[in-house]
């Protein structure tokens, strides 16, 4: 046996003899859930589909990029090769299972490695909260390949906090070369004026890319019909399972001009909010970059022309520092309302329309109003705990102390 495995599995068993019995109840309801969820995510496993298809394409040397449903990068494709060796049916429940797998990962690293310390219970409980939860089961359900960038989340999250940020831009640059599903959190090294991180998490895609090129057997194809599908959209607004601003106010009636500045106006209340946290250096650096990368992470999904569900799992990490000091959700009682159309989504399924709109539009909704919370509470109105005392310096680059009077 190896020497990772023998380290996991004596983490494992030092885990299973310290967890007590409110614990191992919870995890036993996880592991009972999970094996729900994935059964009922065999029978669909979607969006993986394409992904399988497309890692058998490459294999077989036909056309990637023909599939208009295919909107990721040419790595995703070479990454999916290994996994269409399986049939179709195995590819489809291993996947669902990764999904699951990845669901727990999220929430289990969220709370131990961001959240204030508290009781061992709260892993299990938090995951098996997200697993009940409409988005953590649609997720499951679909088998979407964001499941890799969710786990990997509260890992990035973490690096940037410790003030890693080679290791934050090397982890960043895996998941967006899997999907660009957390794109946003380019912003912090720039925020943090960290450019040799920012080349890095650009870098590792853009160089995976270039060379998956060479691999597949139409790389024209990536130019001519995946980008302009990137750049347009995959699904029409009118599609009920979107939960895009876009698909809001189409369903409102907005103009188009009307809607576009709308977006753009959504963009800027976002990432003005965020680089006003950021530049709020007292306080928790964990809270501040949670804070910051959440607010980065919404106003990028929320502003792109399609949001699914579990879109609303980027919300992990920002609740569950709420007993930290400083962090605006245990402040802020407002928002924790604002999370019943997303974790309940009473309606399902999402494309029955009600009265107040479709299950999606009421979670569109719910995360918009989020994401405005959010940046008032961070931006104009902070927690005293994260307020600089008077005659403080508002903003120092990382590293370079005050000159010396």
């Amino acid at each position: 046996m190896t020497v990772p495995l023998r380290a996991a599995r004596a983490a494992l068993v030092r885990e299973v003899r310290e967890s007590g019995t409110a614990e191992r109840a919870l995890w036993t309801a996880v592991v009972a859930l999970a094996v729900l969820r994935v059964w009922q995510g065999y029978k669909n496993a979607g969006d993986l589909r394409i992904i399988w298809y497309a890692g058998r394409h490459l294999l077989d040397g036909v056309p990637v990029f023909d599939d208009p449903g295919f909107i990721y990068l040419p790595t995703s494709a070479v990454l999916a090769a290994p996994f269409a060796l399986l049939r179709e049916g195995h590819g489809m429940g291993v996947g669902i299972v990764l999904c699951c797998v990845a669901v727990v990962v999220l929430t289990t690293a969220s709370v131990r490695l961001l959240a204030a310390p508290g009781p061992r219970w709260l892993a299990p409980a938090v995951s098996l909260l997200v697993l009940a939860s409409y988005p953590g089961g649609d997720l499951i359900a679909v088998a979407n390949s964001e499941f890799v960038p969710l786990a990997m989340l509260p890992f990035v999250l973490f690096a940037a906090a410790r003030g890693r940020w080679t290791t934050f831009a090397v982890l960043l640059g895996i998941s967006i070369a899997v999907k660009p599903f957390l794109i946003g959190l380019l912003l912090l090294p720039l925020f943090a004026l960290r450019l040799r991180a920012l080349v890095i998490a650009v870098g590792i895609p853009v160089l995976g890319s270039a060379l998956s090129l060479l691999l597949v057997a139409d790389p024209g194809g990536f130019f001519e019909v995946t980008i302009p599908n990137l750049l347009r959209g995959q699904e029409k607004l009118e599609n009920p399972s979107n939960a895009s601003l876009a698909h809001l106010l189409d369903y409102a009636g907005v103009p188009d001009g009307v809607a576009l500045l709308l977006r753009a106006a959504l963009v800027l209340i976002g990432v003005g909010a965020a680089l006003v946290r950021w530049r709020r250096t007292a306080g928790d650096p964990v809270v501040r970059v949670v804070e910051a990368g959440s607010l980065l992470l919404l106003t990028s999904s929320l502003a792109s022309s399609v949001v699914w569900s579990h879109y609303s799992l980027l919300l992990v990490p920002v609740f569950v520092i709420a007993a930290r000091a400083g962090a605006v959700t245990g402040r802020t009682a407002v928002l924790w309302p604002l999370l019943l159309p997303v974790v309940a989504a009473i309606g399902y399924p999402a494309n029955v329309p009600t009265v107040w709109g479709t299950v999606m539009v009421r979670v569109g909704l719910a995360l918009v109003l989020v994401l405005l919370v959010l940046a008032w509470r961070c931006a104009v109105v902070p927690p005293a705990d994260t307020r600089l005392p008077p005659g403080s310096r508002r903003f120092r680059l990382p590293g370079v102390e005050p000159a010396q009077r």
